[in-house]
């Protein structure tokens, strides 16, 4: 039996929490520690896409959707409910009675996997007010399950397509006019007049919700289709890991003096993990 254990995305997954820690923390380097959040998108992306990838080669004709959002809700949904519950604990003694009703809507919303659209129409995510909102780290859980829905239907008609590099095209593709979206709405494109129309800011809009975030989890999942060719020799990777962790940390650590570049942080440091992903390949068995 191949085993598909993944150490260093397990490390690169407990570097993403540090980081998002330290920031909420003030910790003075970690200006960019809500980066983190973008490090998970392509870390989702990448494994979600496999695991669909691999159980739908192995049993094609018994593959199923719902056995996928079964084995998901099961791994996802103990664990998030029981952290709803302890939140509610405490924000019942601690918060106001003002702060205590908003919590209730932002319950609902999370409990649906709807809060980043929640707190979209709330709160800006870097608001000071922030604070008193437990459950506003809720919306990129959210915004991942939203992926899952939307995404292993559109994976399932992509790999009945033979042809692999039909394949990595159609997602590549799909990636790009994600990236387009984000990037062309943060520039004055022409989603502004749509955002606009629905009373939201643009950086929040972009921020919170999942089709400008979609490339993010799409730069995870080409790479499913890339490791496999086995393009690079150990040096190579070694230097792709390094390369890796240098932006990442970068973007992390110097956020605040790399403002001019703000509508690509999150690209740099989703490119960044696709590099770690890419060069610890040797962990993955055959995929």
């Amino acid at each position: 039996m191949i085993n598909n254990y993944r150490p260093d995305i397990d490390g690169l997954r407990a570097y993403a929490v540090c980081t998002v820690l330290f920031f909420h923390l003030n910790f003075k380097w970690f200006s960019g520690g809500y980066l983190g959040v973008d490090i998970f998108f392509v870390i989702s992306g990448y494994l979600i896409t496999n695991l669909i990838k691999i159980d739908f080669q192995n049993n094609a004709k018994s593959f199923t959707l719902s056995s996928f959002y079964m084995r998901r809700a099961k791994r996802l949904l103990p664990a998030f409910f029981f952290t709803l519950f302890i939140c509610l604990l405490f924000s019942v003694i601690l918060l106001t009675p003002n702060h205590l009703q908003e919590f209730t809507e932002s319950l609902f919303y999370a409990s649906v996997s709807l809060s980043n659209i929640y707190f979209l129409k709330e709160i800006s995510y870097f608001s000071s007010a922030s604070e008193f909102k437990p459950l506003l780290h809720t919306w990129s859980l959210s915004l991942e399950e939203q992926f899952y829905v939307v995404w292993p239907i559109l994976l399932f008609l992509i790999l009945k397509i033979e042809r692999r590099i039909i394949k990595l095209s159609i997602v590549i593709f799909l990636g790009a006019l994600s990236l387009q979206s984000n990037i062309g709405t943060s520039e004055g494109s022409y989603f502004v007049n749509l955002i606009e129309n629905f009373s939201f800011k643009k950086a929040d809009t972009i921020f919170y919700l999942m089709p400008f975030r979609f490339y993010e989890f799409l730069m995870g999942a080409v790479l499913v289709w890339i490791i496999p060719l086995n393009l690079f020799s150990k040096i190579v990777k070694e230097i792709l890991f390094i390369l890796g962790i240098l932006i990442i940390a970068c973007f992390i650590i110097m956020n605040d003096f790399l403002m001019n570049l703000s509508s690509y942080h999150s690209l740099f440091v989703c490119f960044g993990t696709m590099l770690i992903i890419l060069s610890n390949a040797k962990y993955c068995g055959t995929i």
